[in-house]
């Protein structure tokens, strides 16, 4: 028998979105069997969007809370076996579902799957370059590794048959490889609701990064699956970006945090230790490099202190940003504006 599967969509003024994405879920060659659209408080005609479309497709209204609280609004209202997790502006390939159903089947031990996917624009044209896992995930810019070099560290490769193709594959203990940082687009995670109830909800305290800490609290909870096949079209377009000079200091607090929670979550072993350690080096000089870039300079050299407190020698990049933590501001400005010309 097909599992029961519950997605859900978290939506924030992404009705002129929500239809298309909406649609790619009913046009599933294995379809959900309860899709909940959790209205975070829009301004917007995300309920209008939703009434035109029928069962399964649910539709709830919320106070506007951020994406955590809704999509644990989402995940309290399922009732599937699985709870699949899908942006209001993203859409799934026809067989996403079909698919990663069938990679849990090859290997019922996993208690989650994850699959490649397509960076577009708004109108689902792929953009152009590298695409998928290595294009918008920080754990392969971390590393510099192609995506099946880096997972072939820690899981095991494999092939399967589904949706009449052959798919490449990877299964085991992703808890080590999150050190590097986060590499799980969530539109395309599939977790079964066991694995859910055993790692817990998201934290709605955290507004950024908040998907790298729970995912690392899930990797700690049950092996992952991970499919190379893009299934996902993440529709961004060219001038989005996930780091704003807005939100990149607290986006990158709270991976600190995850990564300070994390290490916690079982016993460390010398590697794991080891990762941690420079993943907070990599963290603190970007957040130093933010905050010099923010016209911060204080901040910036605290931070860079605090860096060579937790290791042997100060680094190339932490010198670099220490010395221009002593720049006059008149002249951190003319450099801001050189390096905006030369974008």
């Amino acid at each position: 028998m097909t599992p029961r599967v519950t997605v859900v969509v978290p939506s924030y003024n992404r009705a002129t979105c929500l239809t298309d994405t909406l649609a790619s879920l009913l046009a599933q060659t294995v379809r959900p069997t309860q899709i909940i659209v959790v209205d975070d408080g829009s301004t917007d005609d995300t309920a209008e969007a939703c009434r035109g479309f029928p069962p399964p497709v649910e539709y709830v209204r919320r106070p506007n809370g951020g994406c955590p609280a809704a999509r644990n609004t989402g995940i309290r209202a399922a009732t599937g076996e699985y709870i699949a997790l899908l942006d209001a502006d993203d859409v799934w390939e026809p067989t996403k579902l079909e698919v990663q159903l069938a990679l849990h089947a090859a290997r019922p031990e996993i208690g989650w799957s994850v699959t490649n996917h397509m960076t577009t624009d708004r109108r689902g044209e792929p953009l152009p370059g590298v695409q998928g896992f290595a294009r918008d995930l920080p754990a392969f810019r971390a590393t510099g590794q192609a995506p099946e070099d880096f997972f072939a560290t820690d899981l095991a490769p494999f092939e399967f048959t589904a949706a009449g193709a052959r798919h490449r594959a990877f299964a085991g203990d992703p808890f080590e490889l999150l050190f590097y940082g986060n590499f799980i687009l969530p539109s395309s995670a599939l977790l079964r609701r066991t694995v859910i109830e055993k790692a817990g909800l998201f934290d709605e305290g955290l507004r950024y990064a908040e998907e790298t800490e729970f995912f690392h609290r899930v990797g700690a909870a049950a092996p992952l699956g991970v499919v190379m096949t893009p299934l996902v079209r993440w529709r961004r377009g060219r001038a989005d970006s996930l780091i704003s000079g807005k939100n990149a200091e607290p986006l990158i607090r709270n991976a600190l945090l995850s990564l300070d929670r994390a290490v916690a979550l079982r016993k460390s072993t010398p590697r794991a230790h080891h990762l941690y350690a420079t993943g907070r080096q990599r963290l603190l000089q970007k957040l130093a490099y933010t905050q010099l870039s923010n016209l911060d300079p204080r901040a910036a050299r605290d931070t860079v202190r605090q860096a060579w407190a937790e290791r042997v020698a100060p680094s190339f990049g932490t010198l670099e940003i220490y010395a221009g933590s002593l720049l006059p501001r008149s002249a951190l400005r003319a450099l801001q504006t050189l390096k905006h010309k030369l974008h």
